[in-house]
């Protein structure tokens, strides 16, 4: 039996989808969505990051509710695989010597690393965090000259290893006791080559 949502979407044929850029105006759904849809709660410094650009995105709103929303960095590239600190505590200046021993001749080639990506529970499996991958991706491909985008996904959470595996990514590697605090504490490092 589809759901009165689903009837809804589909009969509006997904276009009163808004796809906004996070900025100052809208930094408060963000903060709401991301505490319906994750278990972390995100710090001030967090969202001042959002603010500054060194974290950009995207939400996406419905009927002027928001309903799902995408973040991501720029980092050097395979930070994400490479990179032998705490890779969550890593800054600017972890990801400059990353690149700096890593890309010795002054190249910088980069990664889109995705931060959080999410949709509502009874708004999924209607292509909407394609749709926030697609955007997010695209922002980044028109910002700089990206090789590759990157995530990390717990292992036991097949709905999202699944639509990864279903937009192209595959998996680089495991990672023990990636989250802290977790149940599922495993993640996989999931690569996108573009």
């Amino acid at each position: 039996m589809t759901s009165v949502v689903h009837q809804q979407l589909r009969k509006d044929e997904l276009k009163s989808i808004n796809m906004q850029s996070v900025s100052e105006d809208n930094l408060n759904l963000l903060e709401d969505i991301n505490s319906k849809l994750f278990p972390i709660k995100y710090s001030p410094k967090f969202y001042k990051q959002v603010l500054l650009g060194e974290i950009f995105g995207r939400l996406c709103l419905f009927n002027e509710e928001c309903i799902g929303s995408i973040l991501g960095r720029f980092q050097p590239l395979n930070f994400t695989n490479d990179y032998k600190g705490n890779f969550n505590t890593a800054g600017a200046k972890e990801m400059n010597e990353f690149a700096e021993e890593n890309f010795p001749e002054n190249r910088n080639p980069q990664e889109l690393y995705v931060m959080t990506c999410g949709v509502h529970n009874k708004y999924r499996r209607l292509g909407i965090a394609k749709k926030l991958l697609d955007c997010i991706i695209k922002d980044a491909k028109e910002a700089r000259d990206i090789k590759q985008v990157t995530l990390h996904v717990q292992t036991k959470n097949m709905a999202a290893l699944n639509f990864y595996f279903n937009y192209g990514f595959r998996s680089a590697k495991k990672i023990t006791n990636y989250y802290r605090n977790f149940d599922d504490c495993d993640a996989y490092i999931m690569t996108y080559k573009l």
